[in-house]
């Protein structure tokens, strides 16, 4: 069975009222194609579980109705979980600017692989990437003048690190 291209666009917040209601954490990239989508896919003990979308509401703040989670209870397991969908639905030209789409993409540094972008992490001041080198994470700090290049036909980041931030752990 082929794997399906799925992207990250939030989390769980937490359950609201009584019937599976959640309300949701969208990433803002991601607020007009998420309601594109026909299924939600859970991140749960290292599995992209799909849930069917039965209602989606912006009412401001996004509220999620998913099949076969029917109370309370059963929507409670799922707060706090990660929230993806199929990477169909986005147009990457239309955000290609946005660093937060990068995950998955090769790292380089003068040239030399370094990694792989693993996830993109909001810190107060900037975005910071988390990057797997040598069997480790590392945060790099995705600002554009460090960012030398990006490819996305390749992805491929390249950037110009300063000497020793490799070397930080």
């Amino acid at each position: 069975m082929p794997e399906i291209a799925l992207t990250k666009v939030g989390f769980i917040i937490k359950t609201f009222g009584f019937d599976g209601t959640v309300k949701l954490a969208i990433d803002e990239p991601y607020e007009d194609v998420v309601e594109q989508a026909d299924f939600l896919f859970l991140s749960i003990d290292g599995y992209q579980i799909p849930f069917r979308i039965k209602s989606l509401k912006d009412k401001g703040d996004w509220f999620c109705k998913l099949k076969k989670v029917d109370s309370k209870e059963d929507a409670q397991q799922y707060v706090s979980k990660a929230i993806s969908i199929e990477s169909r639905h986005i147009n990457p030209s239309e955000m290609q600017d946005d660093l937060r789409l990068m995950e998955g993409y090769i790292v380089l540094d003068k040239g030399e692989q370094i990694g792989i972008l693993k996830e993109v992490q909001q810190y107060p001041n900037q975005l910071m990437g988390v990057v797997m080198h040598k069997d480790e994470e590392i945060l790099i700090p995705l600002h554009e003048d460090l960012i030398l290049s990006i490819d996305h036909d390749k992805r491929e980041m390249s950037f110009d690190l300063p000497e020793g931030l490799l070397d930080l752990s």
